[in-house]
């Protein structure tokens, strides 16, 4: 599991007890407050989520088989694993790996329906390939759900195996090439970063950044907090340069220049999964460091554990100061009723009663105002992206209209020129939009003690507090828009081209029959799309205001009881010497303790600066990983 520090174990701990105190008396809203520690608490300690990118023949399967510690020698004396490396089919579906002694595979499909399938037959149902994978579920360019809506293969399988860097705190996921000729695998990529702490971009030695590698790089890099560049092969790529320098260290000095233009702060390690896993089946200490995987794992520890962890703690901390605030005015105001006698309390009462009568209708206009605000955001999102889809179509035509038609026909290369020229667009919008429902929610928010950004999360389809969702609400809602913007209209566009060129014989179809399927098919094709993902994300974003809405209306239910409820009690008590001399020792321990909690959190933050700079200082000497 993640390291968490100690004084911020202690602070958890005591706000939990503090809160849960049963000589306490309870608040309507207390069981919301202990499920919002153990909610801080269980994401302090969750795994980080690890997005494994590369394409067919990047080393990817080896990679992960090292990583996970599930390689072994075959019959024939080949390295083998859990996952399918001589034949390397090309992953198909998201294949989460998590830790668990109960080793088993999960299967879900479009419809819900789940499925346990064998570990020995995890190839055909994930995978597109030959080999083991023959019978695969998955086809090479459909989607995963046939024309009358049965499943036809699983869009997300989660394997649960015993490894020791799976139980060190990571979860791994294996996600379906961005060169795939299903547009429903980059899709299935693009939409699933959002949710991950990190992503591992695999480069193979033998190709040292492409093209592809500086779009996918250029794309991401706002929008996933932490990139790791791993070089893969380098034991295939030993011989001298003319310089005298190994093949593998020539390339990575070309992934280093390039990763600085395309992913800046992005670490680039360079290593051998197969010399890696030969070293540690065959015991050879000098073959496992040599092979760069040691400074990998470390590296990805120490990175996640500065960056990722380090978020999630200041949301913690964040989390303890308002409940523990929240639960020391409730003490203080219980400690004043107490020491009142019977006839100013109740007098309090009837004053309270009036006031409260107020507060319930100024919260219930407060509710129907956010209901509001969704149905006119709703409304407003997609008349701001009305001229979107035009917009966007004009920027592909006049890209395509100057380039090389062999540079259209390659998928590859075209997928890197429309991303690179949509993704403007696509950004343009994405902020316009996330910074006003931003601006308006934390309004709200802050009104309201709501934990927005989490809401926002849920809808959007992330976890909070992890990924794109573990900084602000605005960064979070423009990531999501934007990489499903880019694996929604923008992928289904350049499958529809690629549709046009497969129709053809090589040389017969040229810039004029594109042209016409672009303004007859393509194009209108690729507007509707626009614009039914404006309205979806509408349809999203207003739902956001309606969970606001709904925590407004619990506030306003429960608004009786959290004002009455402490003003009753004491009232009883004021005719109860001996309760009453009980609870006011209660309280008074109760106070004392929130002395003790304050100065938890303090030591708390305090030790987050020190843990930060220790890491800092760890990793200044291994930055960008393998020594050249």
């Amino acid at each position: 599991m993640p390291a968490v520090p100690e004084a911020l174990v202690a602070s958890l701990d005591a706000v939990d007890a503090l809160v849960g105190d049963t000589a306490l008396d309870a608040w309507p809203t207390r069981d919301d407050d202990l499920a919002s520690l153990a909610s801080a608490r269980e994401r302090l300690e969750r795994r980080y989520t690890l997005a494994v990118v590369g394409e067919f023949s990047s080393g990817k399967s080896y990679l992960l088989n090292a990583l996970l510690g599930k390689t072994r020698y075959d019959p024939n004396g080949r390295i083998a694993g859990l996952l399918a490396t001589d034949i390397n089919p090309s992953t198909a579906t998201i294949t989460e790996l998590e830790y668990g002694d109960d080793e088993r595979a999960i299967a879900k499909y479009p419809s819900g329906r789940t499925e346990r399938i064998p570990l020995d037959s995890l190839s055909r149902f994930v995978a597109v390939g030959k080999g083991e994978a023959r019978g695969a579920l998955h086809d090479v360019s459909s989607d995963t759900v046939s024309a009358l809506g049965e499943d036809v293969a699983p869009d997300f399988v989660v394997v649960s195996i015993r490894s020791t860097f799976l139980g060190g705190g990571f979860v791994v996921a294996d996600t379906p090439g961005l060169a795939s000729l299903n547009p429903a695998h980059r899709r299935a990529t693009l939409t699933y970063l959002p949710r991950t702490d990190a992503v591992l971009y695999l480069i193979d030695t033998q190709q040292p950044f492409s093209e592809g590698d500086a779009a996918f790089l250029g794309l991401i890099g706002e929008h996933v907090r932490t990139i790791f560049i791993v070089q893969t092969k380098i034991d295939l790529w030993k011989a001298t340069e003319g310089d005298g320098r190994e093949a593998w260290r020539a390339a990575r000095d070309r992934i280093v220049a390039r990763a600085a233009r395309y992913a800046p702060g992005a670490d680039v390690y360079s290593v051998s999964a197969r010399d890696y896993a030969a070293g540690t089946l065959d015991g050879d200490a000098a073959v496992v460091d040599a092979s760069g995987f040691p400074a990998l794992l470390a590296g990805l520890e120490r990175s996640l554990e500065a960056s990722a962890q380090a978020a999630r703690i200041v949301r913690t901390i964040a989390v303890l100061r308002e409940v523990a605030a929240k639960t020391g005015a409730r003490v203080r105001r219980a400690i004043s009723l107490a020491e009142t006698d019977a006839g100013t309390l109740e007098r309090e009462r009837s004053r309270a009663l009036e006031e409260l009568t107020e507060r319930e209708r100024l919260l219930g206009r407060e509710r129907d105002d956010a209901e509001k605000a969704g149905r006119e955001r709703r409304a407003w999102i997609v008349e701001r992206g009305a001229q979107l889809a035009d917009r966007a179509s004009r920027a592909l035509g006049a890209a395509i209209d100057v380039a090389d038609i062999e540079r259209i026909r390659d998928r590859g290369k075209f997928h890197s020129l429309v991303d690179a020229t949509v993704a403007p667009v696509w950004t343009e919008y994405a902020n316009d939009v996330a910074g006003h429902v931003a601006r308006a929610l934390d309004r709200i928010a802050t009104r309201r003690d709501l934990r927005v950004a989490d809401l926002a999360a849920v809808r959007l389809g992330g976890e909070p507090g992890t990924g794109a969702w573990s900084r602000d609400l605005a960064s979070g809602i423009a990531s999501t828009i934007v990489l499903a913007a880019i694996g929604g209209p923008t992928v289904s566009f350049v499958a529809d081209v690629a549709s046009g060129f497969a129709g053809h014989r090589h040389g017969g179809y040229m810039k004029r029959e594109l042209g016409n399927d672009l303004g007859a098919t393509f194009f209108p094709a690729f507007e509707a799309e626009v614009a039914t993902f404006v309205r979806d994300f509408a349809e999203k974003l207003g739902g956001v205001y309606d969970d606001v809405a709904a925590a407004i209306e619990r506030e306003r239910v429960t608004a009786r009881a959290e004002t009455l409820a402490p003003i009753d009690r004491a009232i009883e008590l004021a005719y109860d010497a001996a309760g009453s001399a009980a609870a006011r020792a209660a309280l008074r321990g109760a106070a004392d303790r929130l002395g003790l909690v304050d100065a938890a959190i303090g030591a708390a933050e305090r030790a987050v600066p020190a843990r930060d700079a220790a890491h800092a200082e760890a990793g200044a000497a291994e930055r960008n990983g393998h020594a050249a």
